[in-house]
């Protein structure tokens, strides 16, 4: 039995056709969409419909720079894909890694060789935390640094921007804290903090194939949407698209 939902997003009632369980009351007063098909796409269209969720230039501007670089594996152009993944999901690098962030990810990547793996849409299996993996910065007792959230963009952005491929699937806080809420779908959900702390991301991906099996029509961006739309609490501002104006200045 999944715990009480603490949050549902409000504005999921702007949508209209969704179909509700009406027995998953959360505690600020949202019922939870069910787990259908039909739900799924309709979440889905309207947050790629909506300026606030989606800014159609910059994911234009990051499509076309990956496409036009699909294979490419020198350090720079694999630089700038890191800072477009960092600066368009958020994921603060520099603050993690310091100001050769970019260098220093990129490095791994080809030393790793990721781009043949994700290319083929193959499982990564100990590579994955090869690569996501950090030793935390000089001077700190913390453990290594887990960029399982980044890596996890990073592949499926590469998959699905170069490769029209979708083999893999985005990690965050939002999905990874209420997935849990669709538990009774199929087969128990496995607890993804554990998955993450030990960076079994081929594990995480095989969480969304029963659904996908089930729902032939939906792919994993909008089940991504879906979940992480339904349960997100902070507002998106108009900040992304100060954010992604400052960075065509880059370009």
């Amino acid at each position: 039995m999944s715990k009480k939902i603490r949050y549902i997003n409000p504005e999921i009632q702007r949508i209209s056709g969704l179909e509700y369980d009406t027995e998953r009351l959360s505690k600020n007063g949202c019922y939870c969409p069910k787990l259908t098909a039909q739900n799924i796409k309709l979440v889905h269209n309207y947050v790629i419909s909506q300026s606030s969720y989606s800014n159609e230039s910059g994911d234009d501007f990051v499509r076309k720079y990956f496409k036009e670089h699909r294979g490419d594996t020198s350090l720079s152009s694999i630089i700038i894909k890191v800072i477009l993944i960092d600066t368009v999901d958020s994921t603060n690098l520099k603050q993690l890694l310091g100001k050769d962030y970019s260098k220093i990810v990129a490095q791994k990547i080809i030393d790793n060789n990721l781009e043949d793996i994700i290319r083929n849409g193959d499982n990564f299996g100990e590579i994955f935390k090869n690569v996501a993996s950090f030793p935390p910065k000089k001077g700190s007792k913390k453990d290594d640094l887990n960029l399982f959230v980044f890596f996890s963009k990073y592949i499926t952005r590469v998959n699905q921007y170069c490769y029209d491929r979708t083999d893999y699937s985005i990690l965050d806080t939002v999905v990874k804290d209420n997935l849990k809420h669709f538990n009774s779908f199929e087969t128990p959900i496995p607890n993804i903090e554990i998955l993450r702390k030990n960076y079994l991301y081929d594990e995480y991906c095989n969480i969304f194939k029963p659904i996908l099996e089930k729902f032939h029509e939906v792919t994993r961006e909008m089940i991504d949407h879906f979940v992480w739309f339904t349960f997100k609490e902070e507002a998106v501002g108009d900040k992304e698209t100060v954010k992604w104006n400052s960075l065509h200045c880059y370009f």
